[in-house]
Order: C-alpha cells, then structure tokens, then sequence
C-alpha cells in the first residue's frame, strides 16, 4: 500500500485524487466512501483514513458531482400549495421537517402552489424527493401517510375537527357555528368544512352553519346572525378568525364565554396573551413535519410517541 502523503498545492482545488494519496487509498474507495455506495464494504479503519484524509486536504465535494453520482442531491423539495394559509402550524412543520432532514444531511427547499417555478426549482435540483403538501394531507386517509394512526383512529385533519367539537359538546354545547375569515375557496378551506361536517355527524351535533368573517367591520352583524340562530359556541378556523370575532363580542357589550364560547385551531401567542385567554388545539406540527421528512427520506415513519393533538383549554370556553 503506498505511503499516505500530503497532496495539498497551494492555489490548486484538493481532488479526490489528492484525498486518495493522502489517504494511501484507491480513488474508486475514497469514491465509495464520500457516497456511501450501497454493497460496499469498507473497513472501518479505511473509512476513518478516508475522512481525515478528506478534512487534512480541504476537500469539499461538488454538490453538483455528488448528485449526479447518486442520481440526486440532498435536497427535498415540499410545495405547500393552499397550506401556506395554515399559519403557525405550517411554520412549526416546516421546522420539524428541516431539522429531521438535518440530521441526514439533507436541506428542505420549499415552493409554494406547484406553479412553474416550482416545477422550475424540481428541475434544477434533482431533489432526493419532492413532496406536495397539500396532497399528503387535504386528501383521504388512504393518502396521507404522513398523519398515522393514533389510538385506531387516523390522525390528520378529520381528527382534528373531531377533537375540537367534542371538546364543545362536552362542555354542553350544541349547536355549533364554524367560523373562518373571508376569503379564497382553497383546498385547505373546503376540507376544514367538510371535516367539521363529517364530524358534527359522527357526535349527533346539527350541522354547523358555516360562517365568513371579512374585515371591514361585519364581524358585528355576522355575530348578531350567530346569536340569532341560538348558535351558543364557535369552532374557529384559526386563531386570527376567532380573535376577530371575540372583538366583536367585546364591542358588542358580550361576554366570552357567557354569550359566545370560542374554540380556535392553532395555538398562537396572540390567542394567549388576549383577555379572556383564547382556547384552541395545539397541533403537535414538528412531529409531523418529521414523520414527512422521514417519508421524504424512504425510512420508517414510526408510531407515534406523543399525541399529535392537546387541547389547550383557557377562558374563552
């Protein structure tokens, strides 16, 4: 075997090449080594030449070589399509994501409505893997494997919408409003509702009026709707919706919950800092965001370890 020896030139770009002599290896092995090629067995001593070697010349890879020996870069790419308007939820499974995707070596790119550029952005990276969002999740239980099973019961956005109407009927509420912002019709939006619907059944609740708050000062008259219906509770949206209408409540001389209770679907800090304090569902997002980039990755998703969902129960209800 030949003697490992320095083949570091100042000015000149460390090669493969020059990570092999230093190592007193083959370039095929220190090839093998840097990418992990399948049905290559290299002693483990070998491997650990080979990487000091790689940190002793300099050597940093090509990006662009690696991904066009292993057929792909270790990138993901998720569209998150009409899931942009999910608000903190969305941000805490991206993170999930990333850090998971992290711990492999792999980076997340995200595009948002699958338009050209995103098709553009797929092209050019020759991701690992690309995932849609909206598709994983806003579709039936039999695509979204992301979600799982919790407790014989599949855990996406159906379980969700059931957990916050019991939550209402629990606390004696039946006749339930859902409530969202004015706005586009998107997937993310027609799943909601129909998952409130879906649920109302499944509890024996009437089904949910379902009413849209704009922002130019109705959230009043839309209130005075809700009262008049004996609407006694709200399964909002989202934390922004419920806020909105909880000061309408305010202006209108109401009370939360005595007039109206409000149960919201995000847990942002704004909800709890209001007064009274909003009560909603925290969605365990990093979890899912890392059962995603596991799917992403080819690996075993895993049961889950804790729930996906905690009520978080303040003074609005």
């Amino acid at each position: 075997m030949p003697s490992p020896r320095s083949s570091t030139i100042p000015g000149v770009r460390p090669t493969q090449r020059g990570v092999a002599a230093h190592a007193g290896v083959s370039t095929a092995t220190v090839s093998y080594v840097l990418n992990e090629t399948p049905g290559q067995s290299i002693p483990v001593a070998t491997r650990r030449r080979v990487l000091d070697a790689v940190a002793a010349v300099g050597y940093v890879p090509s990006p662009a070589g690696r991904a066009l020996q292993r057929g792909h870069s270790r990138a993901v790419i998720v569209d998150v399509g009409d899931m942009e308007q999910s608000g903190p939820t969305l941000g805490r499974l991206l993170r999930g994501m990333s850090d998971e995707l992290r711990k492999h070596e792999h980076v997340l790119l995200i595009t948002v409505g699958g338009d050209a550029h995103s098709a553009h952005v797929r092209s050019e990276v020759s991701a690992r893997s690309v995932l849609d969002l909206s598709t994983l999740t806003l579709g039936p239980a039999s695509s979204d494997v992301i979600s799982g099973v919790i407790d014989g019961t599949h855990a996406g956005f159906a379980y969700q919408s059931l957990i916050q109407l019991r939550y209402l009927r629990e606390r004696g509420h039946r006749n339930i409003a859902f409530v969202l912002s004015a706005g586009p019709d998107a997937a993310t939006v027609r799943t909601r509702r129909e998952h409130v619907t879906a649920a109302a059944r499944e509890l024996g609740l009437p089904l949910p009026p379902t009413v849209r708050l704009a922002r130019d000062g109705s959230a009043a008259r839309a209130l005075e709707r809700l009262l008049e219906t004996g609407v006694t509770a709200v399964a909002a949206y989202d934390d922004a919706t419920a806020l909105r209408l909880m000061s309408a409540v305010h202006v209108s001389g109401g009370r939360c919950p005595d007039d109206l209770a409000v149960m919201s679907f995000d847990d942002s800090e704004a909800g709890a800092l209001w007064t009274p304090a909003l009560s909603t569902l925290r969605i365990n997002a990093e979890e899912y965001g890392r059962r995603a980039a596991r799917l992403a990755l080819g690996r075993e998703l895993g049961p889950w370890a804790t729930a996906p969902t905690a009520v978080i129960h303040r003074g609005s209800t």
